[in-house]
């Protein structure tokens, strides 16, 4: 009964916004970066805008099925693996006049895990489209990145398992650089042979300033990385890519440094001090946290910003 009350409703709705006409949608589709490092998510934003003069509801019933449908070409035009891949947009409503984004996980709805170059661009359908309309289109690179530093680790085993006897099994931290335009991103990867555990863009190369790498006792990465000249932060990430500690330093009559001590296998900032919010930087001045592999559903744009959750405790399988 209730659902037969709530599809009459939107039934009036559409009459009442006018029936006489086909609604025309114009679509913008765009990407923040042209380049991405292999198994990095690939986030589309599409801005859309109903300009017929009434609404156009996107549901389950038959008469408001809409979809948007995935075009992935190379860039001389020929389909790649993926291409026409559909997907609904339940619950969205597109009123006449009004600018109405989201945000499409392209990586997730198609393998983009080949390194290369590719096209995409975005179909709208929908019953009440006389035809379909599609997006501008747009391009993008995957590429491997240069690895630059790299460890394999023991992964530590907790009290109360029940093979502590048993050798730990390996992991790997790796460090990636992409460039990216004018900009040269840096990357975490933790990895073993089978599966991927987390990705994370960690930072941005500032000038000629090297990355500072450690591991301590309990096997965690430490890196400490310049954001400014005399500016650095300092992460802590676990064997699961889990950020653990992320802390900003401020040259005084010392540069921060990242020190081991190779006899208890602390590993601590030593140098500089502590730098305040507000004072000495702001938020804007860091590198947001991009999202990690696997933790990017679509959601209406702006969104909030990932978290440090990695991509799965038993990590994700690498593609074949």
């Amino acid at each position: 009964m209730m659902r037969d009350m709530k599809r009459s409703g939107l039934v009036l709705l559409l009459l009442l916004a006018g029936t006489g006409a086909f609604a025309d949608v114009v679509m913008n589709l765009t990407l923040p970066r042209q380049s991405y490092i292999r198994y990095e998510p690939v986030i589309a934003e599409m801005s859309l805008r109903n300009t017929s003069g009434q609404v156009l509801i996107f549901g389950s019933e038959p008469e408001f099925k809409g979809y948007m449908e995935i075009e992935l070409t190379d860039p001389a035009g020929r389909p790649m693996p993926g291409s026409g891949t559909r997907f609904e947009l339940k619950g969205m409503m597109l009123r006449s006049g009004v600018d109405h984004r989201i945000r499409v996980t392209l990586s997730g709805k198609v393998d983009v895990t080949k390194c290369g170059t590719y096209r995409a661009r975005l179909i709208l359908g929908h019953p009440m489209l006389r035809n379909e309309y599609a997006s501008n289109v747009c391009q993008f690179e995957i590429a491997s990145g240069r690895t630059f530093w790299q460890r394999r680790f023991g992964v530590p085993k907790l009290t109360g398992d029940n093979d502590l006897g048993a050798p730990p099994p390996l992991r790997e931290y790796t460090l990636k650089s992409l460039r990216d335009g004018a900009e040269v991103y840096y990357y975490l990867l933790v990895e073993d042979e089978a599966n991927i555990y987390a990705l994370k863009r960690i930072g941005m190369a500032v000038g000629r300033r090297q990355i500072a790498c450690e591991i301590d006792m309990l096997n965690r990465l430490h890196i400490l990385l310049a954001l400014q000249p005399k500016l650095f932060q300092h992460q802590i990430f676990d064997w699961q890519g889990r950020r653990e500690l992320n802390k900003i330093y401020k040259s005084t009559d010392s540069v921060p440094l990242l020190y081991r001590d190779t006899a208890t296998g602390d590993v601590k900032v030593l140098g500089g001090e502590a730098a305040t919010l507000g004072v000495d930087y702001t938020e804007d001045r860091l590198l947001p946290d991009a999202p990690s592999m696997g933790d990017s559903p679509d959601r209406p744009a702006p969104a909030p910003a990932a978290s440090d959750k990695p991509a799965g405790a038993a990590g994700a399988a690498k593609p074949q």
